[in-house]
């Protein structure tokens, strides 16, 4: 009896196993939070998204900030199967903060880690756009960007589905050094009273040439 009651429950758990963690029931159409490939190379759109063929993927915006400077990026996904009509992705930063700019997407302030809220549909071309702003840390240094874009074909389960992560890299710099109004009206004096003490020296000398011809 034990035997049989074992044998039952290995049966389950593999049923389990083959049904609940299947890429076709791990695919969220809402998003799922950690599929950046931040943590691993492994944990990406890919790993719920497969079958079909891939996407290009790209992320553009600027590849230099200042120490809590604002900008705007834009995650780019071109499919290249015309059974792949919509498409999302997964945002995540080593340090800073992603804002959302639109109900296409969400943030996870915790995580600083963005998502889409559903599977949005690409233009005629194939290609759909997603947009979202980041503020840089109050420090200088590097900061990665990880971001994955699927593109799916919307049928039930991820299959037929293709998926592409890749990283971007922020250099975060210190603002240039100026010269405050105090000191550049200082350095302003300063440079005014040389050249008047020149100037002082230039008519003396001229004065005393003057005296010494009328002598002569």
């Amino acid at each position: 009896m034990k035997n049989i009651v074992s044998m039952l429950g290995s049966a389950l758990l593999l049923f389990l196993a083959l049904t609940v963690f299947t890429p076709d029931a791990m695919a969220a159409s809402g998003g799922i939070m950690g599929r950046s490939g931040r943590e691993n190379s492994v944990m990406t759109c890919a790993l719920c998204h497969q079958g079909g063929a891939e996407p290009i993927v790209a992320l553009s915006g600027p590849a230099s900030l200042e120490v809590g400077e604002t900008a705007t990026y834009m995650l780019t996904i071109t499919s290249t199967s015309a059974s792949q009509t919509a498409a999302g992705l997964g945002v995540a930063v080593t340090n800073g903060f992603l804002l959302n700019l639109d109900d296409d997407t969400r943030v996870d302030t915790d995580l600083d880690e963005l998502t889409h809220t559903q599977p949005k549909t690409a233009d005629t071309a194939g290609i759909t756009t997603f947009s979202f702003e980041y503020t840089a840390p109050d420090s200088p240094q590097p900061v990665r960007v990880f971001y994955a874009g699927n593109a799916v074909n919307q049928a039930s389960g991820a299959s037929g589905d293709g998926a592409v992560a890749d990283q971007f890299v922020i250099d975060v710099v210190a603002p240039p050094t100026s010269i405050t109004l105090n000191q550049a009206s200082s350095v302003d004096g300063q440079a005014i009273g040389l050249l008047g003490s020149m100037l002082g020296v230039l008519l003396v000398g001229t004065a005393v040439s003057c005296i010494s011809f009328k002598r002569a």
